[in-house]
């Protein structure tokens, strides 16, 4: 079983009263460092997982058409940071303001620009519906598609596999060919802002993303709204 987001969202838990372990996984949703692929896993997502998949999806699309609209106008946020680099421990990194605007063209990606000068270790892209990765589950649960979004999905040459477990929040992992197989090597968690409420409504207020790293343990970036 894997116990990367479970162990970094529990640590998140601890210094933040708004945040909250996930639940526990079902059997065939757990990942495992550097683990094969198995097909056979494949399936529909449930209704629990589809209605979650909704939510999330129409509040990144939401997002989408707002941030479309900040045409001479801009958001600011700022983000704290922390890294893991295959090791036991976390460090904690320099928070990182950021604005929003509409891009110059329409249909150009929306991208963070900084508020001073660019870093590493930081996701400019902004993440909405339009994501590849999640594109197809997206178009698929809200466009009313007979056709149901599957688990696992195929992702250019390699295969990317979901796990919908709350309904702000998804996980999701590639698997990179090596050989005649698919190994999970990457992963993103993904939570949403979903009250309606909220100006932020859609805006995505943790990223993770890393990868396995060959000692066994996960090298990652926490990017959490302040």
């Amino acid at each position: 079983m894997n116990r990367l987001l479970i162990l970094i969202i529990t640590s998140l838990f601890l210094s933040s009263c708004d945040l909250k372990a996930p639940e526990v996984k079902k059997e065939d949703t757990d990942i495992s460092a550097n683990e094969q692929l198995k097909i056979s896993d494949n399936r529909d997502l449930n209704s629990t997982e589809l209605d979650y998949a909704k939510k999330i999806c129409l509040a990144l699309e939401d997002k989408t058409e707002t941030f479309n609209r900040l045409i001479g106008e801009a958001r600011r946020y700022t983000f704290l940071r922390r890294i893991n680099e295959c090791s036991d421990s976390e460090r904690a990194l320099s928070d990182h303001s950021v604005v929003i605007t509409a891009p110059d063209r329409f249909g150009d990606p929306l991208v963070f620009k900084p508020i001073s000068t660019a870093i590493s270790n930081f996701t400019y892209n902004v993440f909405t519906h339009e994501e590849n990765v999640i594109k197809s589950t997206c178009a698929k649960v809200l466009g009313g598609d007979n056709v149901l979004p599957k688990l696992i999905q195929p992702i250019g040459k390699d295969f990317v596999k979901f796990r919908f477990y709350t309904a702000d929040t998804f996980e999701y992992f590639i698997y990179l060919k090596n050989g005649d197989n698919w190994y999970a090597k990457r992963f993103e968690s993904i939570k949403v802002i979903l009250s309606s409420n909220s100006n932020d409504y859609g805006v995505v207020s943790q990223r993770i993303f890393g990868g396995y790293c060959p000692n066994g343990r996960q090298s990652y970036v926490i990017q959490q709204l302040k």
